[in-house]
């Protein structure tokens, strides 16, 4: 509905649109890693590393379209000025996302970031094992109930202290893995012919300030 909105007035303001994935942490600018929102898929990776669930609802085989912020951020502005000193005719739309030859699967996530929990960690965080995946919402959430309330029983036999709180984490735990449901049970394939032109279009020196060329990125 935005994207319809925005195009309806194409022939009145100077306009693009710029469409990036699950919004990652910084790959390089400010800082490595950095992320100034709660919302974006480090905070779910910050829970699934932390031992948030005993079931993932994700699809381990899925490729993931997943955007560090600052390649977001250097898109809208390199589109911006594309926008404003080129004449397009029609609505462009920049799919700000992994490139097809350097694209990662889910699993390949979970897997690097269970194997530096293990390896760098402190000693009571590597005994935090690799949950199980599920596609169906109802065993997502089933699995993970019967988790909570084991360890509510674990932590709190008597039931005094400490269910409230879990609850509150489960809820959570929940509510996040729901919101990035598009991203995480589905594989979308985008078109980034219009990235590419748009890195091009740029001079060396540009390219290196508002660096948007995804195949530079080494995931793991």
């Amino acid at each position: 509905m935005a994207e319809k909105l925005v195009e309806s007035f194409k022939n009145q303001l100077p306009i693009c649109i710029v469409r990036p994935g699950a919004i990652l942490g910084a790959h390089k600018e400010p800082l490595l890693g950095w992320s100034n929102t709660s919302s974006s898929i480090s905070q779910y990776y910050h829970m699934i590393f932390s031992g948030a669930y005993q079931t993932l609802l994700i699809n381990p085989n899925g490729r993931f379209a997943i955007t560090p912020v600052d390649y977001a951020v250097n898109t809208i502005l390199a589109a911006a000025w594309r926008r404003g000193t080129f004449s397009d005719s029609g609505l462009v739309v920049y799919n700000c996302v992994p490139k097809s030859e350097n694209q990662v699967l889910h699993r390949q996530v979970i897997n690097w970031g269970y194997d530096t929990v293990q390896n760098q960690s402190n000693a009571i965080i590597r005994y935090i094992f690799s949950p199980g995946y599920s596609t169906s919402k109802f065993m997502f959430r089933w699995k993970n109930r019967l988790f909570f309330e084991l360890c509510s029983f674990l932590m709190d036999p008597f039931g005094q202290n400490g269910k409230h709180s879990l609850a509150m984490q489960q809820l959570k735990a929940c509510s996040i893995a729901q919101t990035f449901m598009p991203f995480s049970l589905n594989e979308w394939n985008f078109i980034t012919t219009n990235m590419e032109r748009l890195e091009l279009e740029m001079n060396p020196k540009d390219r290196i300030i508002f660096y948007t060329d995804f195949g530079e990125i080494n995931w793991e």
